[in-house]
């Protein structure tokens, strides 16, 4: 068996483990982690899935969940420099599906009279995403108002929860958050 080729893994490279216990990358060479490399689960919106899917299927890996098969969502060009998503507009989300959300982080907020006006998430960096919901979600009686129309926003760090006046763009996000925010957004339609 030939000596694998040198060469520490910068920073964003994916790897697999091999039958003989090294890393490899996509082209099965030899990838060595520096001492203090830092390792996570990739997300596919920075992976070539095709050619990971390959690889996956050559050597009969079973993912232990979906990751090369992960839903993966984009933001249009338009919605990049714009403070708000208009793809949601004109459609109704069920009530019940975006109370799921909260276990995946989001939280409800806006209290007033025991009627909750928004759901929120907290992105990196500090901001905070807020849909504000239109019924709004009655406390005790969540299904009174089955359906919300939604208006999406960022507040920035530090800014006025209350005022969309000083709402950032999405191209804040980074493509990894909007991925996940927008794929959660869409299971509640």
């Amino acid at each position: 068996m030939p000596a694998p080729a040198a060469g520490i893994a910068r920073a964003g490279v994916a790897v697999r483990l091999a039958e003989d216990r090294t890393l490899a990358g996509v082209g099965d060479e030899f990838v060595d982690l520096a001492d203090d490399a830092v390792v996570s689960v990739a997300h596919p919106v920075h992976l070539d899935v095709r050619a990971w899917s390959e690889v996956f299927a050559d050597y009969e890996i079973l993912q232990p969940f979906r990751q090369l098969a992960r839903d993966v969502q984009a933001l249009a060009a338009q919605e990049l420099s714009s403070t708000r998503l208009a793809r949601y507009d004109d459609r109704k989300a069920l009530t019940v599906k975006l109370l799921a959300l909260e276990r995946r982080g989001w939280r409800r907020s806006g209290q007033d009279g025991g009627h909750q006006g928004r759901i929120e998430r907290d992105l990196p960096g500090g901001a905070t995403l807020i849909v504000d919901l239109d019924p709004g979600i009655t406390m005790g009686a969540p299904t009174d108002n089955p359906q919300q129309s939604l208006h999406i926003w960022i507040c920035p760090d530090g800014g006025d929860q209350w005022s969309r006046k000083h709402a950032v763009p999405f191209s804040t996000l980074d493509p990894t958050t909007a991925s996940e925010l927008l794929r959660d957004l869409n299971s509640c339609f």
